[in-house]
C-alpha cells in the first residue's frame, strides 16, 4: 500500500515538476502577444490623434477658404470704388465737394462696406481657429498658423489704406494678393503627414482650385476697373494676363490630383454656370486693351456673371474641404476602433492566460499535503 502511494507521489512529483515549464509555455506567447498587441494599440492611438489633429485643420482650412472667397470680393469692390474715380474714392479723398458725385460715391462706398460685414464672421471665425494651433502641431502648421494670425491683424490697416489715401489699384491689388496667398498656402499643411492617398489627393485639389479661384476674382477686379475706368494700365495687363496663364497652371494642377468623378463634378458645374459668357467678355477686353471705351461690355453684367462663375467655384471648393473633413474623421473613427478592437483581444488574452495558470496550478497544494503526510519532501 506504501509503495502504491510512494509510486502515486513519484508520478505526482514528475507533475509538478512540469508543471513550471507548462507556465512557462503560457507565460512565454501570453507575454508576446501582450508585447505585439501594446505596440498595436499605441500605433493606433497615434494615428488616431494624427487623424483627429488632420481633421481639425481641416475644418480650419475650410473656414479660412471661406475668409479667402470674402476677402477677394471686398478687395474686388474696393478696386472698383477706385476705378469710378470721381463718383468713387476720388470724390472721398476730396471731401465731396460735388454733391452729385457725393452720393454716387457713398452708393459705391456702401457695397464696400456691406462686403466688410460679409467678412467679419469669417474673419473672427478664422482668428479663434489659428490661436488653437498649438505645440500638439508640426513647426510648419504653427508657423502658417501665425502667419496667417499676423495678416489678420494687418487687414484694418490695409483697408483705411486703400479707401483714405492716393495708393493706386494695382497696389491695393497687390497688397491683397499678399494677405490672399498666406491665407492659401494654409492649405498646404494638410494632411499632416498622412498616408492616405485619398486625402492626400484631394487635399491637394482642393488647393488647386482654392487658387483657381483666386486668380478668377483677380481677373474679377482688373476687368471690372478697366471697363469702369475706360482704361488699363500696362501694368494691370500684365497682371491679368498672368493671372490668367496661373489660372490655366492651378487648371492643370486640379486635373492631376482629382479623381475622375471630382473632375466630372468641377465640369459639370463649370457648364451650369455663365463661365463661357466670362471666357469671351474676357478675349473681348485683351484685344481691345487699349480701346476700352468702345468696348460694349456692361461692368455690372460683366461682375455678375464674373462673380456667378466664382461662386459656383467656390461651392465645389466647399464640398471637397467637406470631403477632406469627413475622410480625415473616418480615418480616426477607425484608428479608434482598431485600437479598441486589439485591446478587447489582448484582454480575452490575458484572461484565458490566467484561467489556463490556475488550471495548471490547482494541483500543487495537494501534492505537497500528500507528502507532507507521509513524511516526505515535495522535490522527492
Amino acid at each position: 500500500m506504501a509503495t502504491s502511494k510512494l509510486a502515486d507521489i513519484s508520478s505526482n512529483g514528475r507533475k509538478w515538476r512540469l508543471r513550471p515549464r507548462l507556465l512557462l509555455l503560457i507565460a512565454l506567447p501570453t507575454g508576446a502577444a501582450l508585447a505585439l498587441g501594446g505596440v498595436s494599440i499605441a500605433g493606433s492611438w497615434q494615428s488616431a490623434a494624427a487623424d483627429q489633429r488632420s481633421e481639425a485643420l481641416a475644418g480650419l482650412s475650410a473656414k479660412i477658404t471661406q475668409l479667402a472667397f470674402q476677402v477677394e470680393a471686398e478687395r474686388d469692390a474696393i478696386v472698383w470704388y477706385i476705378a469710378n474715380g470721381v463718383n468713387g474714392r476720388a470724390s472721398q479723398l476730396n471731401r465731396h465737394a460735388n454733391p452729385t458725385h457725393k452720393v454716387a460715391s457713398e452708393d459705391r462706398l456702401q457695397i464696400v462696406q456691406q462686403q466688410f460685414r460679409f467678412t467679419a464672421p469669417w474673419l473672427r471665425a478664422v482668428a479663434t481657429g489659428v490661436t488653437e494651433v498649438g505645440s500638439g502641431y508640426p513647426p510648419g502648421v504653427q508657423g502658417a498658423a501665425r502667419a496667417v494670425a499676423a495678416k489678420l491683424r494687418n487687414l484694418p490697416s490695409l483697408r483705411d489704406l486703400a479707401l483714405r489715401s492716393q495708393i493706386a489699384a494695382p497696389d491695393v491689388l497687390g497688397d491683397y494678393d499678399n494677405l490672399l496667398d498666406v491665407l492659401l498656402s494654409f492649405d498646404d499643411q494638410l494632411p499632416l503627414k498622412s498616408d492616405d492617398p485619398q486625402l492626400i489627393s484631394t487635399t491637394r485639389a482642393m488647393a488647386a482650385i482654392s487658387r483657381y479661384e483666386s486668380e478668377e476674382a483677380v481677373q474679377r477686379a482688373i476687368v471690372m476697373y478697366g471697363l469702369t475706368a475706360r482704361s488699363v494700365s500696362s501694368g494691370l495687363l500684365t497682371e491679368f494676363n498672368a493671372s490668367v496663364a496661373n489660372q490655366e497652371a492651378d487648371s492643370a494642377e486640379f486635373e492631376n490630383f482629382a479623381t475622375a468623378s471630382q473632375l466630372t463634378m468641377f465640369n459639370q458645374s463649370l457648364a451650369a454656370s455663365l463661365e463661357d459668357r466670362v471666357v469671351a467678355d474676357e478675349e473681348e477686353f485683351s484685344q481691345n486693351a487699349d480701346r476700352l471705351a468702345g468696348v460694349t461690355i456692361v461692368p455690372q453684367d460683366w461682375y455678375g456673371a464674373e462673380s456667378d462663375t466664382i461662386a459656383v467655384t467656390h461651392k465645389y471648393e466647399e464640398t471637397l474641404a467637406n470631403s477632406i473633413i469627413e475622410r480625415a474623421r473616418v480615418l480616426h473613427d477607425r484608428a479608434v476602433t482598431s485600437a479598441l478592437v486589439v485591446g478587447g483581444i489582448l484582454a480575452a488574452v490575458l484572461v484565458f492566460s490566467l484561467l489556463l495558470v490556475m488550471y495548471v496550478g490547482r494541483f500543487m497544494p495537494e501534492r505537497r499535503r500528500l507528502a507532507t503526510v507521509l513524511g516526505l519532501s515535495p522535490s522527492s
